[in-house]
Parts: structure tokens; sequence; C-alpha cells
């Protein structure tokens, strides 16, 4: 399977790697275009355990790729992960103007989306598709739009 992985923090790029490993072809994508110019040379900005032995080897199979282009990613994959930054706000809850900003150039560039919306939030707190992108602005016919308003519970980053 294609699969881009937005952004190449500590989740993206372990998500990223650890999909390349069970043998999907995965395309990172990141907005620091000095980060990925260090991952194409084969720099890891983060350390795991053993994500260098990973990274490297799945590089060399040519299936772990960056890029800063999001409408490459949107052309490249059948799947598409974000993994962006929600800092929390004042009031406990999560920042979501990244995945926002982002949804909204995704939708822009694609012609099908099947979206699954995994968001951080409050204990009773759920974010459905219509909070992120606005159905009636999508700009291409044959939009597929799915919503699984799902909790996070106990989990910490």
């Amino acid at each position: 399977m294609k699969i881009a992985v937005i952004g190449s923090g500590y989740v993206g790029l372990v998500t990223g790697t650890c999909f390349a490993e069970t043998g999907n072809q995965v395309l990172c994508i990141d907005n620091n275009r000095e980060k990925v110019s260090a991952m194409q040379a084969g720099e890891i900005p983060i350390y795991e355990p053993e994500l260098e032995t990973l990274f490297q080897r799945n590089r060399a199979a040519n299936r772990l790729n960056f890029s800063s282009d999001l409408a490459e990613a949107v052309a490249f994959a059948e799947l598409i992960f974000l993994a962006l930054p929600t800092p929390e706000l004042e009031d406990g809850g999560a920042d979501l103007s990244y995945v926002l900003q982002v949804s909204k150039e995704i939708a822009a560039l694609a012609t099908e989306l099947f979206w699954e919306a995994h968001l951080v939030g409050r204990d009773k707190e759920y974010c459905h598709m219509e909070q992120l992108v606005n159905l009636d602005e999508l700009p291409h016919e044959g939009f597929k739009v799915a919503v699984f308003p799902l909790k996070i519970v106990g989990a910490s980053a």
C-alpha cells in the first residue's frame, strides 16, 4: 500500500518507518525543508531505540522517502495519516489548528476523500469531519467522507 504520513516528528517518523518495515511504500511529508533534506541524506532528527536500523533498511529498500510537497503526497498515497502537533490550550483542550489547516489543504488537492478522525481531545469531546472541513465547500465532486468519532482515554505523548 502507498501511505503518506504528514509530519515527521516523533510520531510521524516512527509511524512511517514502521509502515515501511511492514512492506508498505511510505512518503513522509514535513514542511521543514532542512529536516527533509537531512532525512533524504540518511540523517534521523530524533532518537528512538532501533529506529536508525529500521530507517536505514527501509530507505535502502526505497520503501521510505521524504518530501515537503503536500501535493506529491496526495497524488502518491492511497492512505494519508496526519501526525501533526496538537499542543494543549489554556483550557486543557487540544489546539487543532495544524490539523485543520492541513486537512483543508488536502481537501483542496484530493479528488476522493475517505476520512477517519482520530483526534486528541478532552475525555467527553468528539470531533467530526464537518468540524474540520465544511463539506459544502469541498472543491470536487466525488468526495467520499466517513466519520468515525473516537475518544482517546488515558493516552499521553
